[in-house]
C-alpha cells in the first residue's frame, strides 16, 4: 500500500513539475551569474520534491479504511431505544 502511494505521489510530482516547467519557460538571461540550466534544474528538483512530499502525505491521509458513522442497514434490534427522552 505504501509503495502504491509513493508511486502515485511521484507521478503527481512529475506531472506538476512538467506543467510548471512548460508555463515558466523563459529565454537565457545574459546577466545571470549561474548558467541557466543549473538554476532551472535546482528549481525543478525543489518544486518536484515539495509536490511529491505533499501529495504523498495527502494520499496517506485520505486512503485507508473509511469508517461510516451512519449504517445503511436497518436495525431491528430490541436493544435499541426508540422512545424520546421527554
Amino acid at each position: 500500500m505504501i509503495g502504491k502511494i509513493l508511486i502515485q505521489a511521484l507521478i503527481i510530482g512529475l506531472l506538476s513539475t512538467g506543467a510548471y516547467g512548460i508555463f515558466t519557460r523563459q529565454t537565457n538571461d545574459p546577466y545571470q551569474r549561474v548558467p541557466y540550466g543549473q538554476t532551472k534544474t535546482r528549481e525543478y528538483l525543489c518544486i518536484g520534491g515539495i509536490v511529491t512530499v505533499v501529495a504523498s502525505v495527502l494520499l496517506m491521509m485520505t486512503t485507508g479504511s473509511s469508517d461510516t458513522l451512519v449504517s445503511t442497514k436497518s436495525v431491528d434490534s430490541p436493544a435499541m431505544n426508540y422512545k424520546p427522552p421527554f
